[in-house]
């Protein structure tokens, strides 16, 4: 059953393609955790109209989550574009609306499997 609040069990995760023009790099940070999870890795490629990227968040790094197979969660994701001085000027979410961050009841579901 979905919760209508945000709790500490959920965990929300950041991930940034970075920007190579200005000396970032790409990174993943946890709001849940207050940092980046341990052991994460992240990968970005940008083209002039398209940024790839690809993580990997060890389930350890989840502290006090312990995944298993077939077990369904609340999931939910946005794409945000604030390149022009970190300012969001759009935002695509997969479930719900602005506001889906903190209302788990409006996310989808996902399931793992092997």
């Amino acid at each position: 059953k979905q919760r209508k609040e945000y709790a500490a069990s959920d965990f929300q995760l950041g991930l940034s393609p970075g920007d190579p023009a200005a000396g970032l790099e790409p990174s993943i940070w946890c709001w849940t955790l207050n940092g980046s999870p341990e052991g994460a890795k992240i990968f970005s490629v940008q083209t002039k109209d398209v940024y790839r990227i690809e993580a990997a968040i060890p389930w350890k790094a989840l502290k006090g989550f312990a995944p298993r197979e077939g077990m369904t969660l609340g999931f939910d994701f946005a794409i945000d574009d604030a390149d022009q001085g970190g300012t969001r000027e759009t935002q695509s979410v997969w479930f719900g609306d602005g506001g889906f961050y903190k209302e788990p009841m409006v996310w989808g579901t996902i399931k793992l499997v092997k």
